[in-house]
């Protein structure tokens, strides 16, 4: 298997129901990603989700996730993913980076680079 996926969304919570997860709402989103390999061992690269807020609020993430099947573990995956988040003010971020606990500031940005495995 050797495609390209891309999805979009005019919220979050639609496009995460079509795949029976739970998210807060972080507005318009879209996903473009390539999936190669088989049903037993399969990749996402090129992973490339975007989400903007009326309020300013933009999330993106980029990168790849490497899944295999295990007899006994089931579907495990390791993932080498980059976030980026970018808000208006510190007020307009959601409520799980502290929208209430601070007040409206100058624009902020941030980058987080992660890696791992389950």
């Amino acid at each position: 298997m050797d495609l390209t996926a891309s999805l979009q969304a005019d919220n979050t919570r639609l496009l995460a129901s079509g795949f029976g997860i739970e998210v807060p709402e972080l507005g318009a989103v879209s996903l473009q990603t390539r999936i190669r390999g088989s049903s037993e061992r399969f990749e996402l690269t090129e992973i490339d989700a975007r989400t903007v807020q009326a309020e300013g609020l933009k999330i993106g993430l980029t990168g790849k996730i490497a899944f295999e099947q295990h007899p006994k573990s089931g579907l495990l995956g390791n993932m080498d993913l980059q976030a980026r988040l970018d808000a208006p003010t510190m007020g307009s971020g959601p409520r799980f980076v502290g929208r209430n606990r601070y007040a409206p500031a100058e624009t902020v940005s941030s980058q987080c680079p992660g890696e791992g495995h389950h």
